[in-house]
């Protein structure tokens, strides 16, 4: 669940199923990569070479897709950034052809080609790390995706579990305990795996993620349908860790 995100108080691998709401586009879209190792490349003052993190001498360089989209599901949302070939798999263009087509000055545009990944609805990996736990840094790289019908039916079936609507079930004084993920080692989807560089530091969260919450069961609702306006108040809906039944009183005799 996109709300839970930050409910971990260690390092670890997230699954999360989301759809794209919106793209920060305040971000940008794209950024000059050594073709190497794909970190960002910075020209060497007074040379014709750059550098990078990796490397402190690099003659070959690219431009590549940098973006950062907000993700959101019933529970919450979440900011998640989107390299090279996760964008290009999305949107069905390379970074290159955009830079050739509108110019390369591409700080002053953004391609609408892009929106297309906005609506979709995908399983998303990324890995929660002390990093974002001990800076406050809430934008999440993502590793893997998926849009595999197959396989979000079964992390649906696993781990997203309907609210109960018979009356008899729900008048029944019994608290269930909270099903553990297996996706905390997030070693359980058979994702296709997609290539992306090191993980990205420094990058804040544009946006206020929604609360956590800690509730053992989610009701499956329509994304399409979803309401963004509504999300604070579901929030505190949610929040807490104590739930309130009705206990049916019988008659002495």
């Amino acid at each position: 669940m996109v709300g839970n995100i930050r409910d971990s108080d260690r390092a670890c691998h997230v699954v999360v199923y989301g759809k794209i709401h919106k793209i920060h586009r305040e971000h940008g879209w794209a950024y000059l990569a050594c073709k190497r190792c794909g970190s960002a490349a910075k020209e060497v003052h007074g040379t014709t070479s750059w550098k990078c993190k990796q490397h402190n001498q690099i003659t070959a360089v690219g431009m590549r897709f940098k973006v950062i989209v907000r993700v959101i599901d019933d529970t919450g949302s979440a900011s998640l950034l989107l390299f090279d070939d996760l964008v290009k798999k999305l949107c069905g263009v390379t970074c290159h052809n955009l830079i050739k087509q509108y110019g390369e000055d591409h700080e002053s545009y953004f391609p609408s080609e892009l929106n297309v990944m906005v609506g979709k609805q995908l399983l998303f990996r990324f890995h929660y790390t002390d990093y974002n736990m001990n800076n406050n840094n809430h934008v999440y790289q993502v590793k893997m995706m998926s849009e595999e019908e197959i396989v979000i039916n079964a992390f649906k079936t696993d781990f997203i579990t309907e609210e109960p609507v018979n009356a008899a079930e729900m008048q029944t004084p019994v608290l269930s305990a909270v099903k553990k993920s297996k996706f905390s080692s997030g070693e359980n989807i058979p994702f296709n795996i997609e290539a992306t560089p090191p993980t990205a530091k420094g990058i804040q969260d544009s946006g206020d993620d929604t609360g956590s919450s800690r509730s053992g069961k989610r009701t499956i609702i329509d994304l399409d349908g979803y309401d963004d306006s509504k999300q604070e108040a579901k929030r505190l809906q949610t929040e807490g860790d104590v739930q309130l039944v009705e206990v049916k009183k019988e008659p002495k005799e």
